[in-house]
Parts: structure tokens; sequence; C-alpha cells
């Protein structure tokens, strides 16, 4: 039957044919009229009335709902409950995530208990999986210190995608965001690295994987497909594959089986040449002409490039041009990926140095941006600790799509994951991107941003757009403002038409008006007061 309510989807966007209310707690949103999440792309699709109750970044839904799933996106076909402390999902419902793309798919009940960006899981739950998604099978808990899983129950991570396929109980130690298992797979950690020593033995150095026992990683998904033994010698969060392998990709998955075409449809690789994926660390390395077509958040190369790595980072010594479509880079000079960590470094034209899973950039390098792509057109050097950018060259991030504009010298000053700016910026926007007229300096504690000055989003696409001067306060990775503020919304952005408040504890939104979410594409539209009270990431 029709429902009143119809999100009809483009890409990651929501488009409603109905009147339809959002009740908010975070940046969660709570319906409570019956909608059709139709999906295409990264979109959800709902074929029942739900409720998203919301604490942190997570959704809670209290009526049966069916997210059906293209690409990155939920498909669930019982009644769930997702309670949130942080940006972590807590389930105490049976629910099913059928997965396609970067997707989970869960077929038992199980609940998600949550010590920061991690998942605690105090039930059973079998999470199978189709693209980057943990397929589990037995009850497990996920222990967590930092962004890191720790299990300590038996859990089989059945791979499709970027997925782990365990068929022990293993329990997974955390020392910062790595995986440490010590039970019939051991997963031994050095920075964010999976380390193995049972049948299949993952050696790490950084996060990488070092497998020296045949498996198979089927793909569905952003996922590795392998029908050999194979082994993953690692440098970094990096693959080493010395036997043959197939990367069967759906979705943002690599798709090899010998000479590989990575076609891409969204955040997907397209190859029409065939290629070799040398590895040190978590990275590829090519040795044969290969072209990624761009369609979403997908790279796209029409030369011949080799991709050697240290770490989880592509290393580049043929000129490579990344065209941008979505959340792509677009590159036109040749470029060199070295890499310490899980970072790119660049010994050409731009140079990414890396401390951490971060960029550090010693040439001027030129993003040119279509989706949510950077565009810069001035040297700058990313300085990184942690997964953060630092920047001590003048940039402009141009931006078509959900990417940022710089007109001014920056500064990306990082504690954590996190970026500090303390020169003036404009952040211009097309798409899902910020648009900032005024200096602000984005002071950080997690993986968030804090600005002490005025600026100004203006928003195309899902991007804000802010009138008044406001200061993102910062507890977690959430914005505060203190500052009423106007988001005027074109594409997946938020309009606001009233003074608002985001409060936050975490990286969340709490907001404690009555609010109308208008929606023009994947954008809200707000025709209230309103304001972001936060609890968790949310």
């Amino acid at each position: 039957a029709t429902l009143p309510t119809e999100l009809r989807a483009r890409g990651s966007v929501f488009s409603v044919n109905r009147p339809l209310v959002l009740r908010a707690r975070g940046s969660v949103f709570s319906v409570n009229r019956p909608l059709v999440l139709r999906a295409r792309g990264s979109v959800f699709s709902v074929n029942r009335p739900l409720v998203l109750r919301a604490r942190g970044s997570v959704f809670s839904v209290n009526r049966p709902l069916v997210l059906r799933a293209r690409g990155s996106v939920f498909s669930v076909n019982r009644p769930l409950v997702l309670r949130a402390r942080g940006s972590v999902f807590s389930v105490n419902r049976p629910l099913v995530l059928r997965a396609r793309g970067s997707v989970f798919s869960v077929n038992r009940p199980l609940g998600l208990r949550a010590r920061g960006s991690v998942f605690s899981v105090n039930r059973p739950g079998g999470l199978r999986t189709r693209g980057s998604v943990f397929s589990v099978n037995r009850p497990l808990v996920l222990r967590a210190r930092g962004s890191v899983f720790s299990v300590n129950r038996p859990l089989v991570l059945r791979a499709r995608g970027s997925v782990f396929s365990v068929n022990r109980p293993l329990v997974l130690r955390a020392r910062g965001s790595v995986f440490s298992v010590n039970r019939p797979l051991v997963l031994r950690a050095r920075g964010s690295v999976f380390s193995v020593n049972r049948p299949l033995v993952l050696r790490a150095r950084g996060s990488v994987c070092s497998v020296n026992r045949p498996l198979v990683l089927r793909a569905r998904g952003s996922v590795f497909s392998v029908n050999r033994p194979l082994v993953l010698r690692a440098r970094g969060s990096v693959f080493s594959v010395n036997r043959p392998l197939v990367l069967r990709a759906r979705g943002s998955v690599f798709s090899v089986n010998r000479p590989l075409v990575l076609r891409a449809r969204g955040s997907v690789f397209s190859v029409n040449r065939p290629l070799v994926l040398r590895a040190r660390g978590s990275v590829f390395s090519v040795n044969r002409p290969l072209v990624l077509r761009a369609r979403g958040s997908v790279f796209s190369v029409n030369r011949p490039l080799v991709l050697r790595a240290r770490g989880s980072v592509f290393s580049v010594n043929r000129p490579l041009v990344l065209r941008a479509r979505g959340s792509v880079f677009s590159v036109n000079r040749p470029l060199v990926l070295r890499t310490r960590g899980s970072v790119f470094s660049v010994n050409r034209p731009l140079v990414l140095r890396a401390r951490g899973s971060v960029f550090s950039v010693n040439r001027p390098l030129v993003l040119r941006a279509r989706g949510s792509v950077f565009s810069v057109n001035r040297p700058l050097v990313l300085r990184a600790r942690g997964s953060v950018f630092s920047v001590n060259r003048p940039l402009v991030l141009r931006a078509r799509g959900s990417v940022f504009s710089v007109n001014r010298p920056l500064v990306l000053r990082t504690r954590g994951s996190v970026f500090s700016v303390n020169r003036p910026l404009v952040l211009r926007t097309r798409g899902s991107v910020f648009s900032v007229n005024r200096p602000l300096v984005l002071r950080t504690r997690g993986s968030v941003f804090s600005v002490n000055r005025p600026l100004v989003l203006r928003a195309r696409g899902s991007v804000f757009s802010v009138n008044r001067p406001l200061v993102l306060r910062t507890r977690g990775s959430v914005f505060s403002v203190n500052r009423p503020l106007v988001l005027r919304a074109r594409g997946s952005v938020f309009s606001v038409n009233r003074p608002l408040v985001l409060r936050t504890r975490g990286s969340v939104f709490s907001v404690n008006r009555p609010l109308v979410l208008r929606t023009r594409g994947s954008v809200f539209s707000v025709n209230r007061p309103l304001v972001l009270r936060t609890r968790g990431s949310v």
C-alpha cells in the first residue's frame, strides 16, 4: 500500500513527496508519520511506519521498519531499537540489516553497548555481511578502548565486503584502533592493524593484515574476494598478496579476477585494465595501466599508475588524474603516494607526509572537486597527529558537492582526529559543503570542530548556511553553537529561519523546540526555532 510519505532518493539524498515531521533528539530523525525511504545509493528504504528515537548519532526505532539497501544502505525487516551512547548503536530487538555495499546485515538480536565510537555487543548477533560489514553468528561483546573493538565471546566474522571472516571464538583486545584476539585466531596489533597467529595469521606492521594461511574473501560491497591461498605481507595498514586473488566487487568494493576492471557505482573503483596490487601495508601497488572512472565517491584515473605502499597508503609513480564525481579526489599532476602508517605520502608535485592515518603535504597540489571532493590551488602541508590534517600553507578548497572551499591560508592543528584552524578560511559550498566568510578557528577536543570566530555557512547542497556569528563549542565530535544561525538549504542541507542553539554532549545535536524539516533533495528545511541539545554523538 502506498504510504503517506515517501522519500524518493537520488544519491544520498532524501526526496519527500508528503508532509512529514521529523522529531529530533540529537542528529536523529523521529518520524511520526509512515514514510517510505526508497533507496538509491547510500539511502534508506523504509516501507513501514517507524520512529527513530535517538541517543547519540544513533537511530532508535520502535516500530517495524524495513531498510532495503542499495549501496551503503540499511535493510531491516524486523522491529529494532537502536539505543545509543555516543555514536554507537545499541539494539535490543531482533533486527536484520541486509547489506549491499558498506551496510550491516544482522539476523539475530544483539545489543551494541558503546564506549566511544565502538561497538559493544552483549547479545547473540549474526552480522552477515555484504560489503564492509560484519557477519557474526555467535554472541560477542565488543569491549572498547578508544575506537577499538574488544570481543570476549566467540564470534564468526563471515566476510562479504571489507569484512573479517572468523570461524573461531576470538577476543579482540585493543590498543589504539587495533584488534587483538587471543582465541583460536588472535589478532596481534601494532597500530590499527590486525595480527592473527592461528589458521589465518595476520602479521601486522601498522594497520595491516598479514596472512599465512589460505583464506577466501568473498566480496559484496567494499569487500575483498579471494579464492586462492594468499599471504598478506604487511607494512603499515596494507595488504601484501603473494598468490592469485580475486576481488569480486559489489558496491564500494574491489573486484579483481586477474586482469580486473573496477567499474564504479557509488564509492567504488572502476578499472578497465589488468592490474596487480602489490602491497606494503594496507596499500595497493599497481603495475599496469588502470583507469578509475568515477561515479559517486570514486576515483577516476586516466593514466597508468603504480601504487607502491608503506602503511595503508597509495604510492603512485606514474601520472594519474583523479577526476572527481561525488566524494572523490581529482588530481591533475603526477604524484607518488609514499606511506608511513595509513597515510598518503606523495613525492611529486605534492607530498603527503604522514603521522598516523593523516595526510602531510609539502608540495603544491590541486584537488579539483566535483562532489564531496577537495579542490586546492595552493601549496599546503598537512601535518598530522592522529588521523588529522594539519595545514601550514595557504590552500583553497573549491567545492562542488560535499566539498570544502577555502580561499585563505589555514592551518589545521590537530589533537586526535580533529581539525584545528588558526587562520581565516572561507568554505564556499556547492553540495554538502561548508561556506564560511569569516575567519574561524576550529579548536578540537576529539574529532570535533570548535569555532571561536563568526562564520557564515552558505549552503548549496547538503551544506549549512549561517548568517550570524556562531561559535561551535565542542565536547567530543560535536558542534556547539551559541548564536542564532540560519541554515538555508539547497540540496541535502538544513534550512533554519529561527535562532537555534546546538548544545552538545559528544558529536550530537540536541533540539529543544518543535521543528519541521521541509525538504528539497537530501536537505532539511526547518521553519521553527530549534535547539540541538546533545547526549553522545547525536
